[in-house]
């Protein structure tokens, strides 16, 4: 069994006000296995936000299932989506989504807070996890006083300190410059090599070519994948830019 298993999910947006409706997604299915690190492109509305927000429990789909580690997320009780999401679900977002009047450390251990660790495990986590990241000396500084190469490397570390099943990763690379966007890139690859499975969407072709399997949507659906293989960075980079290409002209078919 798969770790993340996507069936038919079709999300239908419609308004009380109107008879109009919208299909964000229309038929997908997807597989994530354990350890894998995975890509999802598409030009601006296909659908590839929409489809995050129901890997993440955010929304819920129209129709279709979604099953992590063998439990259908759709089928979670409201009052419970929060405890879920923290105890399975790692989050690392464009515009990284850290408390300003938290110190960095405070950042990290939120989730551990919430789910009622004792201060001695969360210390005890902590201490590798920073120095592996890199950010032990900006602990105890504040989101507003570092770097937005240092803040996304704090909101990682938030993002994993709960050991989660999986890590879903929206334009992590958004708001970072290329030295930055350098080092976030090498830190996932090291995630990944340490069986850490990673669903990251974006539109930067440089992030993509680092995963292992690209997803592309189109119009709701997923239309076509790339696998690495032996690929190298740069071969993986030309062939994700050329799928893009054809995909825009029609030029690729349904995966």
């Amino acid at each position: 069994m798969s770790l993340l298993e996507v069936r038919n999910v079709k999300k239908v947006y419609s308004s009380r006000f109107s008879t109009n409706s919208v299909q964000a997604l229309r038929n997908v299915n997807l597989n994530v296995e354990k350890g894998e690190y995975v890509a999802i492109m598409g030009e601006s509305g296909s659908g590839k936000t929409t489809l995050l927000n129901i890997l993440a429990a955010l929304d819920r789909p129209t129709s279709g299932s979604v099953y992590l580690n063998g439990k259908d997320l759709t089928k979670i009780p409201e009052k419970m989506l929060a405890s879920y999401r923290r105890n399975n679900l790692g989050f690392v977002f464009q515009d990284f989504n850290l408390l300003n009047n938290f110190s960095n450390q405070d950042n990290i251990l939120l989730p551990l807070v919430l789910s009622n660790t004792k201060p001695k495990e969360m210390f005890r986590l902590l201490k590798p996890l920073s120095r592996q990241l890199g950010i032990s000396e900006i602990l105890g500084k504040y989101p507003y006083e570092i770097s937005g190469g240092q803040k996304q490397r704090v909101a990682v570390a938030r993002a994993v300190i709960m050991n989660p099943e999986l890590i879903l990763a929206d334009e992590p690379t958004g708001a970072l410059d290329s030295k930055s966007t350098e080092e976030l890139l090498m830190l996932f690859d090291q995630l990944n090599q340490n069986e850490q499975t990673i669903l990251m969407v974006t539109h930067s072709t440089k992030a993509a070519s680092h995963a292992k399997r690209v997803l592309f949507i189109k119009d709701g659906e997923v239309f076509h994948q790339i696998y690495r293989g032996d690929r190298s960075l740069d071969q993986m980079y030309e062939s994700i830019s050329d799928t893009l290409t054809l995909l825009a002209t029609g030029g690729v078919r349904h995966a």
